[in-house]
């Protein structure tokens, strides 16, 4: 008679249940959060046009500008081609660095606060991907 270990006991009693047996499969990581806070800049650049088009989980794009004349770790965050604004300079020394590396950055919206002052309208988070 073969003996079950407890893990796989309750594997098989839970499939019986209607598949409740996939908890017990792994899942992949959660992405690594390295930054979250508000979008600099956002009243200089697209971003008041674009406010009413801006949504939580909305992935932005974000370009390195190391050619920047004021930082050189300058990180412009792009929604739908239009630029509305920067990673913030006291944060973007590592991000910037990563980027340039060809690290693959992730960047989503995570609030959009039209009654809050203009540098803090909207937030986003910065995270590195799950290996795959």
């Amino acid at each position: 008679m073969k003996h079950l270990s407890r893990k796989q006991f309750i594997a098989r009693i839970a499939a019986g249940i209607g598949g409740i047996g996939l908890i017990f499969q792994k899942q992949a990581p959660p992405p690594t959060l390295l930054w979250r806070g508000p979008v600099a800049g956002f009243q200089y650049h697209s971003g008041p046009a674009m406010l009413s088009e801006l949504a939580v989980d909305q992935t932005l794009d974000l370009k390195p500008e190391p050619e920047n004349p004021y930082d050189r770790y300058a990180l412009a965050l792009y929604a739908d081609g239009a630029q509305i604004g920067y990673i913030p300079r006291h944060s973007n020394k590592v991000l910037s660095r990563l980027a340039q590396a060809g690290h693959p950055l992730r960047v989503r919206i995570t609030e959009v606060r039209p009654e809050a002052a203009d540098w803090e309208k909207v937030w986003v988070e910065v995270a590195y991907p799950a290996p795959a």
